[in-house]
């Protein structure tokens, strides 16, 4: 679990680091969200099972370049705290975004990774917004769906789809 969560930091690290050889001025977001939603799997005689996701926190750290700020790299570090246990996930992130006054629209895709305590790989695709309430600071709030196909909480053969909505606030971070 220790190396599932050093991976999960380092990888987080690298992808706000990424950045061009040439100069320019990088921008960073780091935000922390509330979630939830429901999911839908297959239940152990090939029922439908649906029922609502845990409630999650999210620690979200986003990062553009001035000389393209319609892109964005990042990734959330996801704790699952609601019905009775608690799980750790990464979610690695590219998200395009438009500014509308001051006010961001954006849409995003992402490869989350639950690690503890039980394993799940997906994809995920979501939708979300920022609304500045102030120099650097701002609400957010996103929903987004996530399709899981492999992993030790996935059923055989089946898979596990979860529709989850957030909001929170996010800091802009100078470097």
């Amino acid at each position: 679990m220790i190396r599932a969560a050093t991976l999960s930091l380092t990888t987080l690290a690298l992808l706000a680091l990424a950045g061009e050889a040439h100069a320019q001025d990088r921008i960073f977001r780091a935000g922390l969200q509330v979630g939830g939603g429901v999911s839908f799997g297959q239940g152990g005689n090939a029922d439908l099972v649906v029922r609502p996701t845990p409630t999650f926190l999210d620690v979200e750290v986003r990062t553009w370049s001035s000389e393209e700020p319609t892109l964005s790299l990042g990734g959330v570090l996801r704790l699952e705290v609601g019905q009775g246990r608690v799980g750790g996930a990464m979610v690695p992130r590219a998200s395009y975004r438009r500014l509308i006054g001051t006010r961001e629209v954006r849409v995003f895709a992402g490869l989350p990774y639950f690690f503890a305590p039980y394993t799940m790989l997906g994809a995920e695709l979501g939708a979300g917004g920022r609304i500045d309430l102030g120099p650097g600071f701002g609400l957010v709030f996103n929903v987004m769906s996530s399709l899981f196909f492999v992993g030790s909480d996935v059923p055989d053969g089946g898979a596990i789809v979860m529709v989850n909505a957030t909001v929170g606030i996010e800091l802009g971070v100078r470097p």
